[in-house]
């Protein structure tokens, strides 16, 4: 590893940094993180910018920095973009920050920006950077170069059904699904795992921290904070919430009556007027790509209009504003409304009319830069019977530009999504706060939060975690540095919290294992859309379910010899136990991992054990009601002593089949096994094939591995399913992944006469 570090102590800089804007930046010893030196803005005034524009290194894979605001808060922002695309800004008095960690293999160039709004100074009116580390990984073996798939992070903070996007707070994270160790043919799944690394300097993630991101204001009606998601990655962008309470709720509510949208590319034009009456509560949002926000006049058109609000990135950026009026007779009568923009400008210009409205409209807005997933705020609405709309304006992303308002609460409706030519684009949301409660206010950063993890690689996004916030870990590390470990469990830990109460008892009759899998999910409540059942191939006895819910999965799980985890998009998958037998990906190979190059896929750790974990040569199996049936290998024990694996739990309808339970378990254990516990891969070591095997296998695949042992000898080859997933990450760094390993004698693939794969009798023991 040899990073490039730029302390600013020495007046020859290891950075090539290219001046911007109206001033240039420079060394500065009037303030800095550690040393004496540090990087300063340029002296600038009123709607100017000063840019720092620094060059990646060669072969570099993240940036990270310090950095030092003093501004008038809310008007004079400290900037930090990535080839052009913001990553946040900062404003006000804020003391020395370390950034998160960015990945930079994508951009060419970073940039430190110093910009002024149109008046007034506070502070010493300027933003300083100090200590920037460019980390610069050692070359790859042949084989590929590195390149990490895109990590996305996202939390669930209000607990209905939104998730916001906290990828860029990620510092690392482990993923841990299935079994994390086999020692017998009959596995037990665990509840999978997941633990966040984040970077919490500015508190973000501190629930103490009630001026964070992630709280409700005191007396607010619970909409809270809802995300918009555009299918391209925008440059600059707005969100804006604007509510309007109704005139008399125990009478009839507020609602949308109409709602238009116009786009255009002209300095003047006209928008069309949505349906209303005098009295209606009309609200415009006006967005535009070029020129200045001055340009947008107040629009023309029936009664005077008012500027709500409005958000500006800078010139030829983007502007947005939000118009309102309460509609007259001369809006009756207008034909259309008038905008104006500036030359060059792509404008987006969405109209709606609120009926049984009063008042002047509650609103709020944040930026939403760099990203594709748009925030629009929670806000204090007069009322629970308010009408909210939410608005979304962007520029940047390229042509075809769309949004979802999906997984918002309720959700909200679109009403508009427009977008003019391939650069600015807009929609309009809207929802009946009818019903919501109003909250005591607080911190929205809390336990059993939602989470979920995806990567993105090769332009397909994959599923790696679906679960719960366990906790929100605080760990402060000096004056200016904090972070959050936060660690998470799927949909299992909440199955074994559910015990049921003597009331709950529910008699269920002789089924399959996968009807009584379903039954046991449907009492808990559990979505049919979260599941992925198979049918089951064992019929249990009629049984009362009248324990926990955790065990009752596991324990029809088991009568099965089934395959019972939660997926990575947190769906309950429940496999058969003849799939092992007929599914191609448990039949056939999926891959060759080995230590001989060419076709082999290359591994980085194949521990190997040779010990009596898995040895069993007395098996006593009795069904619940049933007798006890008795299965031994005499020669084993002779050999090796007794060693014993008993259950009387199992739900089976009849003795036969504990019997036939008792001998395939003796059948698969009576000796011990030579086996690889598990194997680990680096897929940046040939991103090519490895990374597509990373993301791709699935728990109960089958695998092939050839190992060469040290010194000499003959090959090992063997057959092994995949019984467990980790992951271990850092964005745009190092990431590992290990499978947890059952060799496929053990775990019940039986021999086929004939069959490529199976019909080979070192890897495939005999059926019966």
């Amino acid at each position: 590893m040899a990073d490039v570090v730029e302390d600013f102590e020495d007046a020859t800089l290891n950075i090539t940094v290219t001046d911007g804007g109206n001033a240039a930046w420079a060394r500065s010893s009037a303030s800095a993180h550690a040393g004496s030196w540090s990087f300063k803005s340029g002296t600038i005034t009123h709607s100017q910018t000063t840019d720092a524009i620094v060059d990646v290194p060669a072969g570099a894979t993240t940036v990270q920095f310090w950095y030092r605001v003093s501004s008038e808060s809310g008007f004079d922002f400290f900037r930090f973009l990535l080839g052009g695309t913001q990553q946040f800004q900062a404003s006000g008095t804020v003391g020395w920050t370390q950034s998160a960690v960015y990945d930079v293999t994508a951009v060419s160039t970073i940039t430190f920006r110093y910009l002024k709004d149109v008046s007034d100074t506070a502070g010493e009116d300027a933003a300083y950077v100090d200590d920037i580390v460019f980390t610069v990984p050692d070359p790859p073996p042949a084989g590929g170069a590195s390149a990490a798939p895109i990590l996305n992070v996202a939390v669930d903070f209000e607990n209905n059904g939104t998730f916001v996007d906290i990828s860029a707070y990620l510092m690392s994270l482990t993923i841990k699904r299935g079994s994390s160790r086999v020692e017998g043919p009959l596995i037990r799944y665990e509840a999978g795992t997941c633990e966040l690394t984040l970077n919490n300097s500015d508190r973000r993630f501190d629930s103490t921290n009630l001026e964070g991101p992630y709280t409700l204001p005191s007396g607010a009606a619970a909409s809270g904070l809802q995300q918009a998601v555009s299918n391209k990655v925008q440059t600059y962008g707005h969100g804006f919430t604007v509510a309007c309470a109704s005139t008399d709720p125990e009478v009839v509510e507020a609602s949308l009556r109409d709602a238009t949208v116009t786009t255009s590319s002209s300095t003047s034009f006209t928008a069309t007027k949505p349906t209303l009456i005098a009295g209606d509560t009309v609200i415009a949002l006006q967005t535009g790509d070029w020129g200045s926000a001055s340009a947008m006049g107040t629009p023309t058109g029936g009664a005077t209009w008012q500027l709500l609000t409005s958000r500006d990135a800078g010139t030829n950026a983007l502007h947005s504003k939000i118009w309102w009026k309460v509609a007259t007779a001369a809006d009756v009568s207008a034909s259309n409304y008038g905008f104006t923009q500036a030359s060059d400008s792509d404008g987006v210009v969405i109209i709606g009319t609120i009926k049984d409205a009063t008042g002047t409209p509650t609103f709020d807005s944040v930026d939403n830069h760099g990203t594709a997933f748009f925030d629009t705020p929670a806000i204090e609405p007069a009322g629970t019977a308010d009408y909210e709309l939410r608005f979304v304006a962007a520029t940047g992303g390229g042509s075809g530009a769309t949004w979802d308002w999906s997984g918002t609460d309720g959700p909200y409706t679109e009403a508009e999504d427009a977008q003019s030519g391939s650069f600015t684009t807009g929609s309009m949301a809207h929802k009946s706060l009818s019903g919501l409660q109003s909250g005591s206010g607080g911190t929205l950063v809390k336990p059993m939060r939602p989470v979920r993890v995806r990567a993105i690689w090769n332009s397909v996004t994959y599923d790696l975690f679906r679960g719960y916030v366990n906790n929100w870990h605080i760990d402060p590390d000096g004056p200016n540095k904090s972070v959050a470990t936060v660690p998470c469990t799927d949909a299992f830990k909440l199955f074994s919290r559910f015990d049921r109460r003597s009331a709950d008892a529910v008699s269920a009759p002789s089924e399959l294992t996968s009807a009584r899998i379903n039954r046991i999910l449907d009492n808990a409540g559990w979505p049919a859309s979260l599941r992925s059942i198979a049918t089951g191939d064992v019929t249990l006895q009629a049984s009362t379910l009248n324990s926990n819910l955790m065990e009752e999965l596991l324990l029809t799980n088991e009568t099965e010899v089934g395959e019972l985890y939660m997926t990575g998009d947190g769906k309950v998958f429940f496999r058969n136990r003849n799939a092992i037998n007929n599914d191609a990906r448990s039949t056939t190979s999926q891959a060759t991992f080995g230590d001989g190059g060419g076709s082999e896929l290359p591994y980085t750790g194949l521990p190997q054990s040779d010990d009596d974990t898995q040895l069993v040569n007395r098996v006593i199996i009795t069904r619940v009601g049933g007798t006890e049936q008795v299965a031994e290998d005499v020669a084993s024990q002779n050999e090796f002593l007794v060693s014993t694996y008993a259950r009387t739990d199992l739900l089976f309808n009849n003795d036969a089949s504990a019997l036939n339970m008792a001998q395939w378990v003796l059948s698969l254990s009576a000796q011990p096994e030579q086996r690889f516990e598990s194997i680990e891969i680096k897929p940046q070591r040939d991103e090519t094939t490895l990374w597509t095997q990373v993301f791709n296998r699935l728990i109960g695949d089958r695998i092939t591995i050839r190992r060469r042992p040290a010194g000499g000898g003959t090959m090992i080859e063997q057959d092994y399913f995949i019984r467990g997933i980790e992951h271990q990450a850092t964005p745009g760094a190092a990431w590992i992944t290990r499978w947890t390993l059952q060799s496929t004698a053990s775990g019940g693939s039986f021999f086929i006469i004939g069959n490529a794969t199976r019909g080979r009798l070192d890897l495939n023991p005999l059926g019966f």
